[in-house]
């Protein structure tokens, strides 16, 4: 049964839910990602190395993460707009990791596997809750036909 509205107020318990479930999932993938990226098909023109997948991770997750504590620390404070930006940003970190498979398919075991979809489902997650909360404060106060 879908929702009547959505009221950012309400949804803090479901923010949180989502963002501890990114941060597991993705600090479990990110680490095996980290400790075995030889283990990764190289990515064409972004990560071509085990350095490359090192070095990227070692600057995207803690930048990411960061972001979406502040986008929560922002939400939580009802900047509900400027908050969207951070926790679309830390959404980011899961969306992406099925990028993996632009270089082939990682010869992992498949617990290792299972995290990037795990990642994949848990960004998509925040993504939608991000969009909802725009839609809740940008898209209704704005009057039909502008």
């Amino acid at each position: 049964m879908p929702r009547e509205t959505f009221t950012p107020s309400t949804e803090l318990p479901r923010l949180r839910m989502l963002l501890f479930y990114l941060m597991l999932t993705t600090t479990i993938h990110y680490a095996h990602n980290y400790t075995q990226a030889a283990d990764y098909p190289p990515v064409p023109f972004i990560y071509e190395s085990p350095k490359a997948y090192r070095i990227g991770i070692l600057i995207s997750y803690p930048f990411h993460t960061f972001c979406g504590f502040y986008g929560y620390r922002l939400y939580m404070s009802g900047k509900y707009r400027k908050s969207i930006l951070y926790l679309g940003s830390y959404a980011s970190l899961g969306v992406r990791t099925p990028a993996h498979f632009f270089g082939g398919v990682p010869q992992i075991p498949w617990f290792w596997f299972l995290t990037i979809f795990t990642d994949f489902f848990a960004g998509v997650a925040l993504g939608v809750f991000c969009y909802e909360t725009y839609a809740s404060q940008v898209l209704s106060s704005v009057p039909i036909g502008v």
